[in-house]
């Protein structure tokens, strides 16, 4: 996505920082940011602690590429300050990975806590610190929090909602 700061992701920088464990994070942004992108890749290389964290991705044209990396990863983490639908916590849930999301925002209403999620309170960035590890040590609440990875590309989605839109006009 956008690596500003209505996304929080200056929270999870510190909230990076300040973890103990080793613990690799996947950072996929829009090619569409260009500037945002460059300030970004700047940073971590003047960081040597993120950057032996942090593994910066482009999202690709393939429209599953996102949903991959996501189901090959042990949780998805989301500071958001402000989320219009939080996307990428319904596709999360949707294939059974667990996120860490903050309150205040849309995506309480789009993941259920203890269900799919951790909530955290937005621009904490010592409890989305504590939220990530504790999900990164805690294998009982990852697998709590998951479910059997079901992973469906987009044409089988829209060929599900189409039967849906047929049965509706239907009736």
């Amino acid at each position: 996505g956008k690596p500003t700061v209505f996304k929080g992701v200056h929270y999870l920088l510190e909230a990076i920082r300040k973890i103990k464990t080793h613990i690799k994070f996947i950072f996929v942004l829009s090619p569409l940011y260009g500037k945002e992108k460059k300030e970004f890749s700047s940073l971590l290389k003047n960081d040597p602690t993120l950057k032996a964290r942090i593994v910066l991705l482009e999202n690709r044209a393939d429209s599953n590429y996102v949903a991959k990396l996501m189901a090959a990863s042990d949780f998805v983490v989301m500071p958001s300050l402000t989320e219009g639908f939080g996307f990428v916590a319904a596709e999360a849930a949707s294939i059974g990975i667990p996120t860490i999301v903050t309150t205040g925002t849309s995506l309480p209403e789009v993941v259920e806590k203890d269900r799919h999620a951790v909530f955290i309170k937005p621009r904490d960035s010592i409890e989305l610190a504590r939220a990530i590890e504790g999900l990164a040590k805690n294998s009982e609440l990852r697998k709590k929090l998951s479910r059997p990875k079901i992973f469906k590309n987009w044409s089988e989605v829209a060929k599900e909602y189409e039967k849906v839109y047929q049965q509706i006009t239907k009736n």
